[in-house]
């Protein structure tokens, strides 16, 4: 993003601290405590296509979702989605407030370019929606929201948030969109409404987790371990092994040591000997390691950030007896990396 771009936020005024969407409306519930310059953009995902909207200020005070939008496909790169983010927030900057009435408003909606939906609550009940609240304080809060139940045509409350730098690449915000549109999908097709779990570390922070409510995944709450924080089983049938297990814990195996020899050597003593080791540096959520290693017995992946010099924080993965069942795997992978990506301090 352009700084030069930026400057103009410092003209916004209004306060933002919860939004709603209800009949073509952007109603701002806010307190000074969210600090002003703040610029918002809606991203619609369903029917294929992402549908993004920035949203102006109307004259009376409010903002109102405005006429300019663009749309992209579910495929579109990482750095295509964050430059069209930029091009939303370079429009919303530059843009007279709107003096569009109600009826105008709704005659004129800008969801109805990119739906097939000729009614507003269809098109709700179909798309998700994801927002970008931009300031140059703060810089991007991005996060994808629930359908509210009570209300029928209105989004609220917070499925999964990632902050970013105001310095943070169009990659970086891109990424960010998808990864929170890709846990509201989780969310609804697990039907979850206990996203958050929180979790106090060694070190005394505390980690926010989503609640794994996938089928067949079980918090085993018999662990007593200080070494594990959490873990999730995936148990496929009744009075069987688990397949695999999801966890959170310090890896004690390694005693603190990330060096990739270290990793591999003492991996090889636990599982045998590996057919694939890789170790990369990542930037995945909160973590900045990935370790994954691979044998006829084992397939484990594991995120990890050292958060201090003799602790390490552990998002791990575990199939047991891997390519027993291919495609279970690879969606168990799929959990896995949208789980490990959720954590946040």
């Amino acid at each position: 993003m352009k700084e030069e771009s930026l400057l103009l936020l410092s003209d916004l005024q209004k306060l933002i601290n919860q939004v709603v969407l209800i009949d073509y409306t952007i109603i701002i519930l806010g307190g000074d405590e969210m600090g002003n310059d703040r610029i918002g953009v809606s991203i619609y995902k369903g029917e294929k296509r992402f549908l993004i909207i920035p949203e102006i200020r109307h004259i009376g005070g409010f903002s109102v979702e405005s006429q300019w939008y663009k749309i992209l496909p579910l495929s579109t790169e990482y750095e295509v989605l964050g430059e069209c983010i930029g091009d939303a927030i370079k429009y919303a900057m530059y843009s007279e407030p709107s003096a569009m009435t109600p009826i105008e408003r709704k005659e004129n909606a800008t969801w109805k370019n990119g739906s097939k939906y000729k009614s507003w609550l269809s098109f709700w009940k179909n798309n998700l929606l994801a927002r970008v609240d931009y300031s140059i304080e703060k810089g991007y809060n991005i996060y994808s929201t629930e359908r509210t139940e009570d209300v029928k045509g209105g989004y609220c409350n917070c499925i999964r948030r990632i902050s970013l730098e105001n310095d943070s690449s169009q990659y970086e915000i891109g990424k960010a969109i998808k990864d929170v549109l890709d846990a509201a999908d989780l969310f609804y097709k697990g039907n979850n409404r206990n996203i958050i779990k929180q979790i106090q570390l060694l070190n005394n922070e505390t980690l926010n987790v989503q609640k794994l409510e996938f089928p067949h995944f079980e918090e085993d709450n018999n662990i007593a371990a200080m070494e594990i924080y959490l873990c999730y089983r995936y148990i496929l049938n009744e009075n069987e092994d688990p397949l695999a297990d999801i966890f959170l814990g310090i890896a004690p195996e390694l005693d603190g040591d990330t060096g990739v020899e270290n990793i591999r050597s003492t991996w090889e003593k636990i599982y045998g000997k590996a057919d694939l080791f890789a170790v990369q540096d990542v930037k995945h959520g909160i973590f900045n390691m990935r370790v994954e290693m691979k044998n006829k017995n084992t397939h484990r992946i594991s995120y990890m950030l050292q958060m201090e010099d003799d602790l390490l924080l552990e998002c791990g993965l575990e199939i047991h007896q891997p390519n027993s069942k291919k495609k279970i795997d690879e969606k168990l992978v799929q959990v896995f990396e949208t789980f490990a990506s959720g954590c946040s301090f």
